[in-house]
Protein backbone atom coordinates (compact mmCIF):
# COMPACT_ATOMS: atom_id res chain seq x y z
CA UNK A 1 0.00 0.00 0.00
CA UNK A 2 1.14 3.63 -0.07
CA UNK A 3 2.84 4.82 2.42
CA UNK A 4 1.08 8.36 2.43
CA UNK A 5 -2.41 5.95 2.68
CA UNK A 6 -1.14 3.51 5.69
CA UNK A 7 -2.82 4.04 8.91
CA UNK A 8 -2.62 3.29 12.40
CA UNK A 9 -4.52 3.63 15.73
CA UNK A 10 -3.69 6.35 17.66
CA UNK A 11 -2.51 4.99 20.51
CA UNK A 12 -2.64 8.25 22.62
CA UNK A 13 -6.20 7.97 22.41
CA UNK A 14 -6.78 4.13 23.20
CA UNK A 15 -7.59 3.25 27.22
CA UNK A 16 -6.96 -0.02 28.55
CA UNK A 17 -10.49 -1.54 28.29
CA UNK A 18 -10.91 -0.49 24.88
CA UNK A 19 -12.25 -3.22 22.24
CA UNK A 20 -10.97 -3.01 18.64
CA UNK A 21 -12.48 -4.06 15.74
CA UNK A 22 -11.28 -4.06 12.14
CA UNK A 23 -11.90 -5.41 8.92
CA UNK A 24 -9.66 -5.77 6.09
CA UNK A 25 -10.03 -6.20 2.35
CA UNK A 26 -8.90 -10.24 2.39
CA UNK A 27 -10.65 -12.93 1.53
CA UNK A 28 -10.78 -14.36 5.27
CA UNK A 29 -12.48 -10.91 5.95
CA UNK A 30 -14.87 -10.92 3.39
CA UNK A 31 -16.11 -14.28 4.25
CA UNK A 32 -16.93 -13.55 8.01
CA UNK A 33 -18.42 -10.08 7.17
CA UNK A 34 -20.54 -11.98 4.75
CA UNK A 35 -21.27 -14.52 7.12
CA UNK A 36 -21.86 -12.25 9.78
CA UNK A 37 -23.33 -9.78 7.80
CA UNK A 38 -21.38 -7.39 9.60
CA UNK A 39 -18.39 -4.59 8.62
CA UNK A 40 -16.30 -6.02 11.15
CA UNK A 41 -14.53 -9.41 11.16
CA UNK A 42 -11.76 -9.40 14.15
CA UNK A 43 -12.00 -8.04 17.17
CA UNK A 44 -8.60 -7.05 19.78
CA UNK A 45 -8.68 -5.70 23.54
CA UNK A 46 -6.29 -2.51 24.79
CA UNK A 47 -4.78 -4.44 28.02
CA UNK A 48 -2.28 -1.57 28.42
CA UNK A 49 -1.14 1.99 26.72
CA UNK A 50 -0.19 0.53 23.29
CA UNK A 51 -0.62 -3.30 23.85
CA UNK A 52 -3.73 -4.77 22.53
CA UNK A 53 -4.55 -9.26 23.05
CA UNK A 54 -6.22 -10.91 20.33
CA UNK A 55 -6.86 -14.24 19.25
CA UNK A 56 -5.60 -15.17 15.22
CA UNK A 57 -4.47 -18.66 13.80
CA UNK A 58 -1.10 -17.73 15.96
CA UNK A 59 -3.46 -18.33 19.49
CA UNK A 60 -3.91 -15.65 21.81
CA UNK A 61 -0.59 -13.07 21.64
CA UNK A 62 -0.05 -9.54 22.78
CA UNK A 63 0.61 -6.84 20.12
CA UNK A 64 2.10 -3.53 20.05
CA UNK A 65 -0.72 -1.21 18.10
CA UNK A 66 1.54 0.97 16.79
CA UNK A 67 2.82 -2.08 14.60
CA UNK A 68 -1.03 -2.98 13.31
CA UNK A 69 -1.03 -0.86 9.97
CA UNK A 70 -4.24 -0.14 8.34
CA UNK A 71 -5.07 0.57 4.42
CA UNK A 72 -7.23 3.11 2.96
CA UNK A 73 -9.94 0.64 2.48
CA UNK A 74 -9.45 -1.21 5.83
CA UNK A 75 -12.38 -0.68 8.28
CA UNK A 76 -11.31 0.39 12.07
CA UNK A 77 -13.65 1.10 14.97
CA UNK A 78 -12.97 1.21 18.65
CA UNK A 79 -15.57 1.09 21.13
CA UNK A 80 -15.36 1.70 24.71
CA UNK A 81 -17.97 1.34 27.78
CA UNK A 82 -20.86 3.90 28.00
CA UNK A 83 -20.84 3.26 32.07
CA UNK A 84 -16.97 3.19 33.03
CA UNK A 85 -15.77 -0.06 34.56
CA UNK A 86 -14.58 -0.20 38.31
CA UNK A 87 -11.29 -0.53 38.86
CA UNK A 88 -11.61 -3.80 40.24
CA UNK A 89 -14.13 -4.66 36.84
CA UNK A 90 -11.34 -3.21 34.31
CA UNK A 91 -8.33 -5.08 36.32
CA UNK A 92 -10.11 -8.31 35.46
CA UNK A 93 -10.80 -8.35 32.16
CA UNK A 94 -7.35 -7.34 31.44
CA UNK A 95 -6.40 -9.84 33.81
CA UNK A 96 -8.55 -12.47 31.86
CA UNK A 97 -7.30 -11.52 28.81
CA UNK A 98 -3.49 -11.95 29.47
CA UNK A 99 -3.90 -15.47 31.07
CA UNK A 100 -5.03 -16.75 28.03
CA UNK A 101 -2.06 -15.92 26.26
CA UNK A 102 -0.80 -18.62 23.81
CA UNK A 103 -4.30 -20.50 23.87
CA UNK A 104 -5.47 -21.94 20.78
CA UNK A 105 -7.42 -20.57 18.23
CA UNK A 106 -10.51 -22.79 17.47
CA UNK A 107 -11.29 -22.20 13.73
CA UNK A 108 -13.96 -24.64 13.98
CA UNK A 109 -16.01 -23.19 16.80
CA UNK A 110 -15.54 -20.00 15.10
CA UNK A 111 -17.56 -21.09 12.23
CA UNK A 112 -20.10 -22.25 14.30
CA UNK A 113 -20.62 -18.83 16.03
CA UNK A 114 -22.71 -18.19 12.26
CA UNK A 115 -24.05 -21.68 12.33
CA UNK A 116 -27.08 -23.56 14.12
CA UNK A 117 -25.85 -27.25 15.29
CA UNK A 118 -24.58 -28.30 18.19
CA UNK A 119 -22.05 -25.59 19.91
CA UNK A 120 -19.69 -27.19 22.25
CA UNK A 121 -17.88 -25.19 24.61
CA UNK A 122 -13.96 -25.47 24.69
CA UNK A 123 -11.64 -23.26 26.10
CA UNK A 124 -9.98 -22.65 22.95
CA UNK A 125 -10.59 -19.23 21.54
CA UNK A 126 -11.56 -17.25 18.59
CA UNK A 127 -10.98 -13.48 19.00
CA UNK A 128 -14.73 -12.44 19.30
CA UNK A 129 -14.84 -14.47 22.18
CA UNK A 130 -12.30 -13.79 24.00
CA UNK A 131 -13.23 -10.09 24.27
CA UNK A 132 -16.88 -11.17 25.46
CA UNK A 133 -15.45 -13.83 27.68
CA UNK A 134 -12.84 -11.31 29.03
CA UNK A 135 -16.44 -8.71 29.81
CA UNK A 136 -18.38 -11.51 31.49
CA UNK A 137 -15.25 -12.63 33.92
CA UNK A 138 -16.06 -9.02 35.40
CA UNK A 139 -19.85 -9.01 35.58
CA UNK A 140 -20.37 -7.26 32.12
CA UNK A 141 -22.11 -9.51 29.61
CA UNK A 142 -21.56 -7.18 26.02
CA UNK A 143 -23.57 -9.93 24.01
CA UNK A 144 -26.27 -12.76 25.26
CA UNK A 145 -23.64 -15.61 24.56
CA UNK A 146 -20.37 -15.11 25.08
CA UNK A 147 -19.24 -18.20 24.14
CA UNK A 148 -20.70 -17.93 20.61
CA UNK A 149 -20.60 -14.31 19.18
CA UNK A 150 -19.51 -12.29 16.53
CA UNK A 151 -17.21 -9.04 15.83
CA UNK A 152 -20.78 -7.39 14.32
CA UNK A 153 -22.85 -8.23 17.58
CA UNK A 154 -19.66 -6.83 19.53
CA UNK A 155 -19.89 -4.09 18.02
CA UNK A 156 -24.22 -3.87 18.19
CA UNK A 157 -24.03 -4.21 21.71
CA UNK A 158 -26.16 -1.04 23.92
CA UNK A 159 -23.06 -1.09 26.67
CA UNK A 160 -20.41 -0.03 24.12
CA UNK A 161 -20.30 3.57 22.39
CA UNK A 162 -18.02 4.11 19.11
CA UNK A 163 -15.43 6.54 19.18
CA UNK A 164 -14.69 9.15 16.30
CA UNK A 165 -11.84 8.57 14.14
CA UNK A 166 -9.01 6.81 16.08
CA UNK A 167 -6.22 6.62 13.26
CA UNK A 168 -3.04 8.66 11.90
CA UNK A 169 -1.47 8.58 8.63
CA UNK A 170 1.95 7.42 8.63
CA UNK A 171 4.99 9.29 6.62
CA UNK A 172 7.23 7.32 5.19
CA UNK A 173 10.17 8.49 7.22
CA UNK A 174 8.06 6.86 10.36
CA UNK A 175 7.56 3.26 8.46
CA UNK A 176 11.16 3.05 7.90
CA UNK A 177 12.00 3.82 10.74
CA UNK A 178 9.37 1.42 12.39
CA UNK A 179 10.97 -1.46 9.92
CA UNK A 180 14.25 -1.11 10.76
CA UNK A 181 13.01 -1.63 15.08
CA UNK A 182 13.36 -5.15 16.66
CA UNK A 183 10.80 -6.69 17.59
CA UNK A 184 10.72 -8.24 20.41
CA UNK A 185 7.25 -9.32 20.93
CA UNK A 186 7.13 -11.09 17.72
CA UNK A 187 10.56 -12.62 19.55
CA UNK A 188 8.66 -13.81 22.50
CA UNK A 189 5.15 -14.98 20.38
CA UNK A 190 7.22 -17.85 18.97
CA UNK A 191 9.48 -18.71 21.96
CA UNK A 192 5.78 -19.00 24.12
CA UNK A 193 4.12 -21.27 21.17
CA UNK A 194 7.65 -23.08 21.43
CA UNK A 195 7.11 -23.93 24.79
CA UNK A 196 3.52 -24.46 25.07
CA UNK A 197 4.01 -26.81 22.00
CA UNK A 198 6.47 -28.48 24.15
CA UNK A 199 3.81 -29.07 26.93
CA UNK A 200 1.27 -30.15 25.11
CA UNK A 201 3.15 -33.37 24.12
CA UNK A 202 3.27 -34.22 27.97
CA UNK A 203 -0.30 -33.06 28.61
CA UNK A 204 -2.65 -32.08 25.18
CA UNK A 205 -5.02 -30.32 27.34
CA UNK A 206 -2.20 -27.50 28.32
CA UNK A 207 -3.69 -24.27 27.02
CA UNK A 208 -1.57 -21.24 28.63
CA UNK A 209 1.17 -20.72 30.83
CA UNK A 210 -0.87 -20.95 34.24
CA UNK A 211 -2.12 -24.35 32.70
CA UNK A 212 2.11 -25.36 32.73
CA UNK A 213 1.86 -24.09 35.77
CA UNK A 214 -0.46 -26.60 37.36
CA UNK A 215 1.04 -29.60 35.88
CA UNK A 216 4.64 -28.70 37.13
CA UNK A 217 3.18 -28.67 40.41
CA UNK A 218 0.98 -31.87 39.51
CA UNK A 219 3.59 -33.85 37.93
CA UNK A 220 6.97 -32.78 38.98
CA UNK A 221 8.75 -35.87 37.72
CA UNK A 222 8.37 -33.31 34.31
CA UNK A 223 10.08 -30.57 35.76
CA UNK A 224 13.56 -31.30 34.41
CA UNK A 225 11.93 -31.60 30.67
CA UNK A 226 9.96 -28.60 30.65
CA UNK A 227 13.54 -26.89 32.30
CA UNK A 228 14.72 -27.89 29.36
CA UNK A 229 12.65 -26.52 26.97
CA UNK A 230 12.73 -23.21 28.64
CA UNK A 231 16.51 -23.04 28.27
CA UNK A 232 16.92 -24.16 24.85
CA UNK A 233 13.84 -22.22 23.49
CA UNK A 234 15.44 -18.60 24.46
CA UNK A 235 12.97 -17.58 26.90
CA UNK A 236 15.48 -17.19 29.71
CA UNK A 237 17.81 -14.97 27.25
CA UNK A 238 15.04 -12.75 25.96
CA UNK A 239 16.32 -9.95 28.38
CA UNK A 240 19.54 -9.69 26.89
CA UNK A 241 18.32 -8.11 23.61
CA UNK A 242 16.57 -5.85 25.11
CA UNK A 243 19.63 -5.05 27.45
CA UNK A 244 21.52 -4.44 24.74
CA UNK A 245 19.43 -1.82 22.75
CA UNK A 246 18.31 -0.01 26.01
CA UNK A 247 20.42 -0.22 29.21
CA UNK A 248 19.94 2.74 30.89
CA UNK A 249 16.68 -0.07 31.79
CA UNK A 250 19.05 -1.32 34.06
CA UNK A 251 21.56 0.66 35.04
CA UNK A 252 20.55 4.05 36.96
CA UNK A 253 24.28 5.70 35.79
CA UNK A 254 23.32 4.85 32.58
CA UNK A 255 19.67 6.54 33.43
CA UNK A 256 21.06 9.52 34.98
CA UNK A 257 23.95 10.10 32.63
CA UNK A 258 22.11 10.11 29.16
CA UNK A 259 21.03 13.90 27.72
CA UNK A 260 18.26 12.18 25.45
CA UNK A 261 16.44 11.02 28.65
CA UNK A 262 16.07 14.31 30.23
CA UNK A 263 12.45 14.56 29.37
CA UNK A 264 11.61 11.24 30.81
CA UNK A 265 14.07 11.56 34.21
CA UNK A 266 12.14 14.71 34.13
CA UNK A 267 8.56 12.87 34.70
CA UNK A 268 9.67 9.84 36.65
CA UNK A 269 10.39 9.42 40.59
CA UNK A 270 13.22 6.86 39.52
CA UNK A 271 16.17 9.49 38.80
CA UNK A 272 15.72 11.27 42.79
CA UNK A 273 15.15 7.21 44.01
CA UNK A 274 17.46 6.80 46.88
CA UNK A 275 20.14 4.57 45.03
CA UNK A 276 23.77 4.66 45.95
CA UNK A 277 26.42 4.51 42.91
CA UNK A 278 26.83 1.38 43.89
CA UNK A 279 23.99 -0.47 43.58
CA UNK A 280 23.55 -3.43 41.69
CA UNK A 281 20.41 -3.32 39.04
CA UNK A 282 19.22 -6.80 39.00
CA UNK A 283 17.48 -8.17 35.88
CA UNK A 284 15.37 -11.25 35.89
CA UNK A 285 17.64 -13.58 34.31
CA UNK A 286 17.73 -16.94 36.04
CA UNK A 287 20.90 -18.72 36.68
CA UNK A 288 21.95 -21.69 34.61
CA UNK A 289 20.59 -23.86 37.06
CA UNK A 290 16.91 -22.93 36.35
CA UNK A 291 14.31 -25.43 36.92
CA UNK A 292 10.68 -24.81 36.69
CA UNK A 293 10.63 -24.92 40.49
CA UNK A 294 12.63 -21.70 40.16
CA UNK A 295 10.26 -20.51 37.41
CA UNK A 296 7.56 -20.02 39.61
CA UNK A 297 9.31 -19.21 43.02
CA UNK A 298 11.29 -16.28 41.24
CA UNK A 299 15.23 -17.36 41.38
CA UNK A 300 16.90 -14.39 42.29
CA UNK A 301 18.72 -11.72 39.30
CA UNK A 302 21.86 -11.69 38.54
CA UNK A 303 23.53 -7.99 39.59
CA UNK A 304 24.25 -6.39 35.58
CA UNK A 305 27.11 -4.41 37.26
CA UNK A 306 28.79 -7.64 37.82
CA UNK A 307 28.58 -9.38 35.25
Amino acid sequence: MPDEQTRRIKVELLMPGDIILTASRGKVSKAIRLATKGQVSHAMICVQHGSIVDSTDDGVQAHNIQRELYGPDDHVTVLRLRLPPSDLQLGIIIDFARAEIGTRYSKSEAVRSVLSGPKPRTRQLFCSRLVARAFTSAGIHLVADADYCTPGQIRRSPLLAELPVMTEVLSSAELAAWAKRPNPIADMQEIQNRILTAARRLDPSVENFSDLDQIVQDHPEWDEEIARVYRESGYLDLWRADFAINPWHYDLDIWRRAPDLTPIRASSNIASAPFGNSTPVACASPSISFTTSGLWRRTAGRPLRNS
